[in-house]
């Protein structure tokens, strides 16, 4: 049986980092990875729009999710690889959420309380910057039988300085591609000698009074190891429960904030007309359009320059609600009516997108707890297993900080001078009461 100082479960993002982080402060630790995948980004991680944005509805979700755009605007220092696949593409960010002016300006103060670039748009300003939108306030017509942002009829769009919309830009947000940064860190953890195992599923452990001692793993060739360490962490995103149940956790030790795999729906609608060529860029292509969140149709899209092509998804809290049972057998097809939806709401918002061009919608899952907010913590009963689950389709673009802040847990506390987090990792203790915000979905 093989000896760690620490076993990590689950290979995305958070795990990843989470060796990384760990690495940066235990130079000589003996740590293990492990990914029921064959390769990286078969979980949630590798179908993240891995958007970076700063704002949420409480503090410490923008305070980390800047720390995270400064760490992926310096990838390469953090990863310390000469040439990394994943770059970080700066687009800014509309939110067009239809709020009033003083809402608007409330979600400002608590950027401007981090330090986050932004300005307040009123309606003729983004007409200005950002002509190719439309300014519409009405619900999209659902007439056609599918779900919209609301009950919306059949109208004609003011798109006036007098529609009312009035908007909040950050421009220093983008997004950045999330395979290529999986690859990385796998990468980075490798050279650093981190074991990372692909094809390894938690199968079972043992555990002596309150400490677990050795986790027992099936590798896709069907031989089965233990393997002992002195601390654990679950990572395995949608594979959350699957691994408390192996390690034994029984239901009134799990976390109180509960999380749970739920099935999210997108869709990659090619928009040449949207993209310009730019020498600049590292794809050699720009889109006209920033990435942009908007309520009154519920959606949110962000440009994929390489491909020309536009994601868009869902901001609709009634949309993240469908739970997966077993996340080995989800439909990884979008729904024809949700597809439809989507392809309804982005043309009401960009009236010169053109109907025709290929269209392909999937589907992939987020971790959502019941507050909507990360779950990282120490599981009660238990003197060395950490739980860090939940991110509520938010991981991605803060997950060097979550994986801080799981380092911190392993070290007594320990924070470094770059790449890390002031936040307080007990705002998202597993035990704590539930954070009340007004919004449950992605936008939270």
């Amino acid at each position: 049986a093989a000896t760690y100082d620490v076993v990590i479960v689950g290979g995305g993002v958070v795990g990843l980092n989470s060796a990384l982080q760990l690495r940066r402060r235990r130079p000589s630790a003996k740590i293990c990875v492990l990914e029921k995948g064959a390769s990286v980004g078969e979980g949630s991680s590798g179908y993240s729009c891995a958007i970076l944005r700063s704002l949420y509805s409480l503090a410490p979700m923008v305070e980390l999710s800047r720390d995270g755009y400064h760490v992926y605007n310096k990838w390469a220092d953090y990863v310390q690889l000469e040439k990394p696949r994943g770059h970080f593409v700066k687009t800014g960010t509309l939110y067009m959420m239809g709020k009033t002016r003083e809402a608007t300006q409330n979600d400002a103060q608590r950027l401007a309380a981090a330090g986050v670039e932004h300005e307040v748009l009123d309606t003729a300003e983004i007409g200005r910057r950002f002509p190719l939108f439309s300014r519409c306030t009405a619900p999209i017509d659902t007439t056609d039988g599918t779900t919209g942002a609301g009950d919306g009829e059949l109208h004609e769009c003011n798109d006036g300085d007098d529609s009312g919309m009035v908007a909040l830009w950050e421009p220093g947000t983008g997004y950045m591609d999330p395979n290529g940064c999986l690859l990385d860190l796998v990468d980075a953890c490798q050279a650093r000698g981190i074991d990372v195992r692909f094809h390894t599923r938690v199968i079972g452990s043992a555990r002596a009074g309150s400490r677990l001692t050795s986790v027992t793993v099936r590798s896709g060739g069907g031989g089965e190891e233990h393997l002992s360490a002195a601390q654990f962490v679950n990572a395995a995103g949608p594979w959350v429960n699957e691994v408390h149940d192996a390690l034994g956790v029984t239901p009134e030790l799990r976390p109180a904030r509960v999380s749970r795999p739920v099935r999210i729906q997108l869709i990659y609608k090619s928009a040449p007309e949207l993209f310009v060529d730019d020498a600049s860029e590292p794809s050699g292509s720009r889109c006209l359009l920033p990435i942009f969140n908007n309520f009154d149709d519920g959606i949110y899209c962000r440009p994929h320059n390489s491909s020309r092509q536009l994601i868009v998804s869902t901001v609709l809290e009634k949309e993240e609600n469908d739970f997966v049972d077993n996340p080995d057998d989800i439909n990884r097809c979008a729904d024809p009516e949700m597809r439809q939806r989507f392809l309804n709401a982005v043309h009401h918002r960009v009236p010169s997108l053109v109907e025709r061009g290929e269209v392909r919608g999937i589907s992939a899952m987020y971790t959502n707890s019941d507050d909507i907010h990360p779950v990282i913590g120490r599981v009660r009963g238990y003197d060395n297993y950490v739980c860090a689950n939940g991110f509520s389709g938010h991981g991605f673009k803060y997950s060097p900080l979550s994986g801080a802040l799981v380092a911190q847990l392993l070290t007594d506390g320990e924070r470094l001078d770059t790449f890390d987090t002031a936040v307080d990792v007990d705002f998202f203790n597993p035990y704590r009461d539930e954070h009340k915000i007004p919004l449950k979905s992605v936008l939270a």
